[in-house]
């Protein structure tokens, strides 16, 4: 199942604008934050800069991946329950857990 949600993030959610507004603003965010230690750090502390702006990147973009899938997860599962009468909500809630 990952493999799907992995396909429809990597090919359709990256490429929606406002993903890139956002990744745009994160850029933004990030650059400003590392800027006040720019200023403080000698060129020899450049390398460690890049590296930290590295990290957060690597962050930024785990957390988008997963609350994407999270929020997948989550709808279809509030879906199903929706769907399902009284009974048939267990059965259902039961499958999803085994498959997700």
């Amino acid at each position: 199942m990952d493999r799907i949600f992995d396909k429809i993030y990597q090919e359709v959610i990256c490429s929606e604008e406002d993903m890139y507004g956002f990744g745009l603003k994160m850029e933004r965010e990030v650059s400003k934050m590392l800027a006040r230690y720019r200023d403080k750090m000698d060129q020899a502390d450049e390398g460690e800069l890049e590296r930290m702006t590295e990290q957060i990147d690597h962050i930024v973009s785990s957390a988008k991946k997963g609350g994407f899938y999270f929020g997948v997860r989550f709808a279809v599962r509030g879906l199903l329950l929706l769907l399902a009468d009284g009974k048939g909500a267990d059965e259902y809630a039961d499958f999803f857990r085994d498959v997700m």
